[in-house]
This record gives C-alpha cells, structure tokens and sequence, in this order.
C-alpha cells in the first residue's frame, strides 16, 4: 500500500518521456473526482496527451464496454492500424 501512495500522477505525467498519453475517466467516478483528469490533461506534455470522458461511467472503466472501445481504437489510432 505503502508503493501505491507514492504514486503521484500529477508529478509523473510532467516527467512522461513517452510520445502518446490516453486519459479515460467516468464523469460518475464514485473515487476519483472528474476534475482530476482534466487537471492531468493540463499537466501533460503539449500535443501528447489525449482525453476521453465517459458520460455515466464508474471508477472500475476495465469493465465498461465503452472503455474497452476507446482503448482498442485509441491504439489502433496511435500506431497508425486499421480496424
């Protein structure tokens, strides 16, 4: 637990040395206040990072077809594939 509190994605999101960022949340997170996305889609890198809201969606995304749809289209997007 000690780990998982040390995660602070407002710090590492500024550090990304990667090329692509996908931000997904459900705008009825029960955990995770919406406005912390758009707060990270701020923080991130200019031109990197994108941002996908999901109208009713909860905090476990992993189980929402919709999210699964985003993931799959986003990556078939970013590596430049075709469904």
């Amino acid at each position: 637990m000690d780990e998982f509190r040390q995660i602070e994605p407002r710090r590492l999101i500024t550090q990304f040395k990667g090329k692509f960022i996908l931000i997904v949340h459900g705008d009825e997170d029960e955990l995770i206040p919406l406005d912390q996305a758009h707060e990270l889609f701020k923080l991130a890198p200019a031109g990197m990072a994108e941002l996908s809201i999901i109208p009713g969606g909860v905090h476990r995304l992993r189980l929402d077809p919709r999210c699964m749809d985003i993931l799959k289209n986003w990556f078939l997007k970013t590596l430049g594939w075709s469904a």
